[in-house]
């Protein structure tokens, strides 16, 4: 009996050791966008992926602060429409508080869009390649109007330890 379970082992095992070259490798830690890959890219490419990021992060402000509508509205549950209240809606207080990217310029020449964030990001990676590691989605939440840090406040931020550095 042990030795068909041995010989049972062996047929699987042997099954699974052909296929593992063509299996994906899972890892605990899927590799993230880095400064190499950022530096890699053409100014096109990054004004691309800067322009991207700010779509999405508008969309999910926007239906976060909505949903703060419906989630304060207890009598109805339905967005209320606060246009003549005196008391502003959880969105505009919502959106009053989120930070705002309007640095990109649209008609600008192709890949200069954005610069005023992808010159920043780029500097930071040039300057300082021991924080190439950083994701760049990281870099992106320091240079909202109101916190638009250059290079040097970047790297500040990142050698205190104030800022998330990896996944």
């Amino acid at each position: 009996m042990s030795r068909r379970i041995v010989a049972l082992g062996l047929v699987l095992a042997s099954f699974v050791g052909c296929n593992a070259e063509s299996a994906p490798r899972i890892t605990a830690n899927p590799p993230r966008y880095s400064g190499a890959q950022w530096l890699g890219w053409s100014s096109l490419t990054r004004d691309v992926f800067v322009f991207a990021f700010i779509d999405g992060y508008k969309q999910g402000v926007s239906d976060a602060c909505r949903a703060g509508d419906r989630l304060f509205d207890f009598k109805n549950g339905v967005v209320p429409d606060h246009s003549k209240d005196e008391i502003p809606s959880p969105s505009t207080l919502c959106r009053a508080n989120s930070g705002q990217y309007s640095n990109c310029k649209i008609g600008a020449p192709e890949g200069r869009a954005c610069g005023a964030y992808t010159e920043i990001i780029t500097a930071f990676y040039t300057k300082y390649p021991e924080y190439r590691g950083i994701p760049f989605e990281y870099l992106m939440q320091y240079l909202t109007d109101k916190d638009q840090k250059n290079a040097d406040e970047l790297h500040a931020i990142a050698k205190s330890g104030a800022m998330r550095t990896s996944w």
